[in-house]
């Protein structure tokens, strides 16, 4: 029993880091480039930059939340409409940011 109420205090606490960084974006600002908090549109998917939940449906539209930390971020981090990556033998066209 001891070791399931560690796991669900580790679990509870994971929870509240991830509200902390939600809380911290301003979702009415509009992104120029990509950061915390973007919605960014690509011709491989359509990414949300804030923390690590899997996949969402919003409007008809697929997001997949992916964190700061995660390689695909750092590699889109900064760039802006118009610009291409090559991340994993893939090429990523930045088509809109929100």
């Amino acid at each position: 029993m001891q070791l399931e109420i560690l796991k669900y205090s580790s679990q509870l606490n994971e929870g509240f880091e991830l509200k902390k960084v939600l809380n911290k974006i301003d979702f009415k600002k509009n992104h120029e480039k990509v950061e915390t908090g973007s919605l960014v549109y690509t011709t491989n998917g359509n990414f949300f930059i804030a923390i690590s939940a899997g996949k969402i449906t919003i409007e008809q539209k697929e997001y997949v939340t992916i964190s700061y930390s995660s390689p695909l971020t750092q590699a889109l981090y900064g760039k802006k409409v118009n610009d291409k990556i090559h991340f994993r033998d893939k090429v990523y066209l930045i088509e809109s940011i929100s």
